[in-house]
């Protein structure tokens, strides 16, 4: 599901909402990992990309200020690749000087 959201080349908002429901709708199925034995959420032990697919759903609601701030301050390029991180953000908002300049701040800061 990533992967097929990641090759869409344009997201429009309502899609972009419509599939942000979906990921919170998948996120709710956690609860299938809960043991009564184990502390906290063991989903993404048993789950590979959980926390990449819980960063997709934020991106998609995300403004691109938000992006860019999951980006440089926070965890995202523990999950994502500066590449990646760029696709979505050309598919979700319109060309602009903010977003060339938004890209090339990612790519200046990817890790190598």
């Amino acid at each position: 599901m990533i992967v097929d959201i990641e090759d869409m080349s344009d997201i429009s908002e309502e899609e972009s909402k419509r599939l942000r429901d979906f990921c919170t709708r998948v996120s709710a199925l956690s609860d299938l990992f809960v043991q009564p034995q184990q502390q906290g959420d063991m989903t993404g032990v048993y789950t590979p990309n959980w926390f990449k697919f819980q960063y997709l759903g934020e991106i998609l609601e995300s403004s691109l200020a938000d992006i860019k701030y999951l980006w440089t301050e926070g965890e995202l390029k523990l999950e994502y690749g500066a590449d990646e991180v760029v696709d979505l953000i050309e598919a979700l908002f319109a060309d602009s000087d903010y977003r060339r300049r938004a890209i090339a701040d990612i790519k200046r800061t990817a890790v190598r």
